[in-house]
């Protein structure tokens, strides 16, 4: 419908107007924020009250300007973007977009933009909300629903809504998913079913949860309650219901709630109750131990008071448990010992120190350990120490015993260093490193070693000499072993210059823990000693006329010579030199000039030699050069000992002057040339002592090898070593046994010697047979045949009140002694046999010493444990360290017949002979003196401390069948009280 009294161009007019007019106030009163811009380069034409408000900005600081330009937007592309969906149609949009208000806060806002046309040109009239607050609470509902979401993930809990109706029927009107991991059912299945809940019932808990919900639903009280459910896979789970209940119209009851999975928390209570009731049970016996302690126990709280105490305290200190359990605070208790008089000599520390517990000071004043004495005199040790609240826990510690020891220590102490100061000893200690952290004794005083060569060094940085790195090795070894060590001897130069032989011992230290600490040890100075075993040696190795080395020394260095010749396949040669006439020369001029003589050819002969051989005096005029390193073959050999015993003939051809006389010499010599150890050292003497022979036989100041011919003496031995072997199996050995008999005239015992009857040589000597079972390994059945009728003997004897005491000594060779079982064997023979070992002697030679030491004083350890007791035989004539002698456990030394043979006339065996019983003495051993055939030597030998005598003098070897111990102990007696002065033995 037209208006009235108009025309088109009126109208036009008009509706334009009332357009523009309309719009002006659309926009200007419009409450969004609203713009009018150029939609090619967004200038600013118009802006709104809602706009200049939200945007801070005035219209004149707008109008004219771009978004750009007053940086609402943060970039040309940000605006590009916006306007992206305003090029087609249709001609508007909403978007969401950042955008900055004066004063640069970020806002966020949805923009609705409209593009039209205007004269022609693209317009954009726009208008947005602030919709920034609500992004805000938008975010944070979602962060909300997450933390829910991962809430109920990890706190399993379901809703559920279920009725009991009028009809007494079950239903589930409501149920939340996470029924699932509770019942393991589908909240559609168990609305539908009411059932199947009831059935995962723990039939146990089934009773408990209708009862519960029957008194629930008379009492409209909640429903509350704990139960078990079973799984179709037979998991256990416990649940928690909590329900309101509430009555509907039509008198049904309606439960609604919720039900959690709470099998964790119950699994832990459960723990919780089981490790309470260990707590307790440990509380319970921690209760006990703590009465039971060996130390007294108080604790005190920050203010005094006194919360706990055992029974080992009450006894300590003496108090009753109803007067302790009396006492307000730790000062009440103290004044009541005061008062009591228990602190003694500690009254005076209780007045400065305990005093201001009584005038209820901190508890937890005075020292933290300190010594106190009780009424009784018992000795206290108490420590405190200060709690994390303030209180004190004091252990009150008997130390009586302790304080005592620790008194005694101090006083053994001292007598230790006053000990060590009077003695030629010294006492040291090393820490874990081995370096010396302490020294004491007279020698250091004495000026010897200053003690500042020692501290804080070790041994071998003391400048120690005479011992090489592989000994120091082997030293350093033990000890990083921590093991015990004795007699380690060597030498270090004094402050004086001189050089001292030192001997030292030393043990490990380990504290209460078995750490190792250190080493504590002695050390003597043995220099004196040495010389004494030095002059021993050159007597008992050396001739004392000439100086060489004497018999004793030769045979073994022959023996370790032709051990070497056989290693390196090379020959050797002994020359068995004797001097023509020498008894003329001793019968016309006398022994001196004899004597003279015999060390001129000494001297000669050690020209003669290369250095490494070696000059012996084989006794009287005979003298014995042994060569070594020889050439490989048989003939070279022989060519380079030619040589050399032509030079010898040469040499001592020429003219002595004894006496103030020109004397002429010349000697006879005999060659036995050897490689390995194929006859043994007898039987290389042998040979060159026959080559002597020979040499004499041809006129004498000459030369002969041995002849091979001479090998029927070999031959025969071989026919008795047949022999011997036939002889053992059929039974042809016997023992014959020599009294031994000491200076009393008492028979103590029996040495055990073996013969062999052979049905036509008659009674073999052992010194026939021996050597060749020793060569061919007969001496092993021998010995042992030997040992086990030894051993019956002694059970035999055992059964006699004559001769139950007897000692019986068995002859054991180094091969024997050596054999891998010879320990185990003789067990078994004394263990089979019901022999005292105690009486069980074994006589061992000194060649038996030249092996192993270490495994021989180990093996005759083992058996001295057992009882066997052990004796070294024919004591002078081997060749070994005297230092074995210390090192063994030997019972006694047995000297060699031959030096009691001469002991009357040769004042070299006389020598020897008191050297043995004086050395023998100083080491604790008793002695037997072998070979006494007189009374004289018997007699001579009692003078200088012989305890035991062996030899025809009292008797031949015997079968047993032929001895009688009786008759010969009174025999003895009464002959020799005619005859001997009997108060020399």
């Amino acid at each position: 419908m037209s208006r009235p009294n108009s025309t088109p161009a009126f109208d036009d007019a008009l509706d334009a107007q009332f357009g523009l007019a309309l719009f002006a106030a659309a926009f200007q009163n419009n409450t969004l924020p609203a713009t009018l811009t150029r939609m090619d380069d967004g200038l600013l034409l118009k802006v709104n009250d809602a706009w200049v408000n939200f945007m801070g900005y005035t219209r004149e600081e707008a109008v004219g300007k771009t978004a750009l330009d007053l940086g609402i937007w943060t970039d040309a592309a940000q605006r590009v973007e916006a306007l992206k969906t305003l090029q087609g149609e249709p001609a508007s949009t909403v978007i969401e977009t950042a955008v900055f208000v004066k004063g640069g806060a970020r806002r966020t806002i949805r923009f609705n933009a409209t593009r039209f046309n205007w004269n022609g040109v693209p317009h954009v009239l726009s208008s947005f909300t602030d919709v920034t607050d609500e992004k805000k609470s938008a975010q944070a509902v979602r962060d909300k629903l997450a933390f829910i979401e991962k809430l109920t993930a990890r706190v399993p809990v379901f809703l559920y809504q279920f009725s009991l109706r009028t009809d007494g029927t079950w239903h589930f009107n409501f149920v939340s998913q996470a029924i699932r991991q509770a019942f393991d059912v589908t909240p559609k299945d168990l609305i539908g079913n009411a059932a199947i809940a009831f059935e995962r019932l723990h039939p146990d808990d089934m009773e408990d949860v209708w009862r519960t919900i029957h008194a629930s639903a008379k009492s409209m009280a909640p429903w509350r309650h704990e139960f078990r459910v079973v799984l179709p896979g037979g998991e256990t789970l416990w649940l928690f219901g909590d329900s309101l209940p509430e009555r509907e119209p039509d008198g049904s009851i309606l439960w609604t709630g919720s039900m959690t999975d709470v099998t964790t928390r119950k699994l832990q209570l459960d723990e919780l109750e089981r490790t309470r009731a260990l707590v307790d049970e440990k509380a319970r016996k921690l209760s006990i131990a703590l009465d039971n302690m060996s130390q007294g126990i108080l604790t005190l709280d920050a203010t005094s008071k006194i919360t706990q105490y055992n029974q080992r305290l009450l006894k300590l200190l003496d108090i009753d448990q109803t007067v302790m359990d009396n006492f307000a605070d730790g000062a009440e208790m103290l004044a009541y010992q005061r008062a009591r008089g228990d602190f003694g000599k500690d009254s005076e520390w209780v007045e400065t120190t305990a005093r201001p517990l009584i005038d209820s000071q901190p508890v937890h004043l005075g020292p933290k350990e300190y010594l106190r004495k009780t009424r009784s005199g018992r000795t206290l040790e108490v420590k405190s120490r200060a709690l994390a609240d303030g209180g004190v826990v004091r252990t009150f510690a008997d130390v009586t015993h302790f304080v005592e020891a620790q008194a005694a220590l101090h006083r053994s102490e001292a007598r230790f260093r006053s000990l060590t100061a009077l003695s030629s000893d010294w006492f040291w200690e090393q820490d874990e490193n081995f370096r010396f952290v302490k020294v004491v004794g007279d020698t250091f005083s004495a000026g010897h070693f200053p003690e500042s060569e020692f501290i804080g060094k070790t041994r071998w940085e003391t400048g120690v000499i005479g011992v090489s790195p592989e000994q120091w090795a082997a030293h350093r070894a033990l000890l990083e072993s921590h093991q015990t060590f004795r007699n380690l001897e060597f030498q270090r130069p004094g402050a004086n210059g001189e050089v001292r032989w030192i001997s030292i011992g030393g043990m490990p230290i380990f504290d209460a823990e078995g750490n190792f600490c250190g080493y504590r040890g002695v050390g003597t100075d043995i220099t004196e000693q040495k010389r004494r075993e030095d002059e021993s040696q050159r007597l008992a190795f050396y001739d004392t006329l000439t100086g060489l080395p004497n018999r004793r020394l030769l045979l073994d260095r022959l023996a370790q010579a032709m051990v070497v010749s056989g290693r390196n396949q090379k020959h050797g040669a002994l020359l068995f030199i004797d001097l023509d006439n020498f008894k003329d020369l001793n019968d016309t001029m006398g022994h001196d000039v004899g004597d003279q003589l015999l060390e001129r050819v000494a001297n000669r002969l050690v020209t003669c030699i290369r250095q490494g051989d070696t000059v012996a005096r084989f006794g009287g005029d005979e003298f014995v050069v042994m060569l070594e390193d020889l050439q490989g073959d048989l003939k070279g050999a022989s060519d380079q000992v030619k040589t050399v015993s032509e030079k010898i003939l040469a040499t001592l051809n020429l003219p002595f002057e004894l006496g103030g006389k020109t004397h002429y010499s010349t000697p006879s010599i005999g060659i036995a040339v050897f490689s390995g150890q194929v006859d043994g050292v007898d039987e290389l003497l042998k040979r060159a002592d026959l080559a002597m022979y020979q040499a004499k036989s041809a006129g004498r100041n000459t030369l002969r090898f041995f002849d091979p011919e001479m090998q029927a003496a070999v031959t025969q031995r071989a026919a008795l070593e047949v022999d011997l072997r036939h002889g053992l199996e059929r039974g042809e050995l016997v023992l014959h046994y020599q009294t031994v008999v000491s200076h009393q005239g008492r028979v103590t015992g029996v040495e055990a010697l073996v013969r062999w009857h052979h049905p036509q040589r008659g009674l073999v000597p052992p010194n026939q047979f021996i050597p060749v079972a020793e060569q061919t390994g007969l001496i092993l059945p021998i010995g042992q045949w030997v040992l086990k009728t030894a051993c019956a003997q002694l059970v035999e004897w055992a059964e006699d009140p004559l001769t139950k005491y007897l000692t019986l000594s068995v002859n054991i060779s180094a091969r024997e002694f050596h054999e891998a079982d010879f320990v185990a064997e003789t067990m078994r023979m004394l263990k089979q046999s019901g022999a005292n070992a105690n009486l069980l002697k074994l006589e061992l030679t000194e060649s038996l010493l030249l092996g192993d030491i270490q495994d021989t004083g180990k093996k005759m350890g083992q058996l001295r444990e057992s009882g066997v007791r052990f004796a070294l035989d024919d004591f002078g004539t081997g060749y070994s360290s005297l230092s074995y002698l210390r090192q063994l456990p030997l019972d006694e030394l047995k000297i060699d017949q031959s030096f009691v043979r001469d002991v009357l006339t040769d004042p070299n065996d006389a020598a020897i002979a008191k050297t043995i019983i004086a050395l023998a003495h100083s080491l604790g051993l008793s002695v037997v003196a072998e070979g006494v055939e007189t009374t004289g030597q018997r007699e001579f030998l009692a003078r200088h401390g012989c305890e035991s005598f062996q030899g025809y003098l009292f008797g031949l070897p015997l079968p047993v069948a032929e001895i009688n111990l009786a008759d010969l102990a009174i025999s003895f007696v009464a002959t020799e009280s005619e005859s001997l002065n009997l108060s020399l033995i």
